[in-house]
């Protein structure tokens, strides 16, 4: 009809975007829920995601130093506020044994890589989210600080598996 315009198909990054916040609502632990931020909120990869330390994160100069990445070389990435209150968050809930943000069973070595992508997946199947899907980096990656600022870093924590699974 003249003067109604057709309706508008949701755009790919909006389609993705729904999908990664039904990823973060479903997904009740609050380590979980701190993990998939982390990897979504800082364009970090599942090896990435899983060894930084408490140290790594700088709520002054709002990055992640991202240890031994890709290539095997270190850098910062973005913090955002959200992220930042995540964490914060799940520190004051939770707060595990250090020096990992995530810490595996027992906390003294960081979570294992096949543990993070099996929480992807579970929250994926919660949110019914059908897709194939990289449990890699969010859909535009978070830029990357590649100059080396000494790090100020905010001390916290984060927390164990054991409150609410995911």
């Amino acid at each position: 009809r003249p003067g109604i315009a057709p309706e508008r198909k949701a755009s790919y990054a909006e389609t993705i975007r729904a999908e990664v916040e039904r990823l973060f609502e479903v997904t009740r632990n609050l380590k979980h829920r701190a993990l998939l931020m982390t990897v979504y909120g800082a364009g970090l990869r599942v090896s990435e995601v899983v060894r930084p330390q408490v140290s790594d994160i700088d709520g002054d100069r709002m990055t992640i130093r991202v240890e031994q990445g890709k290539g095997q070389k270190d850098s910062y990435t973005v913090l955002s506020e959200r992220l930042l209150q995540e964490l914060r968050g799940y520190w004051r809930a939770c707060r595990p044994p250090r020096p990992w943000l995530f810490a595996g069973p027992g906390g003294k070595k960081p979570l294992d890589r096949n543990t993070a992508y099996r929480i992807y997946v579970a929250a994926k199947a919660k949110a019914g989210i059908q897709k194939r899907g990289a449990f890699i980096r969010f859909v535009t990656p978070s830029p990357r600080i590649c100059s080396n600022p000494a790090p100020i870093c905010t001390p916290f924590n984060a927390c164990s598996a054991t409150a609410v699974r995911a």
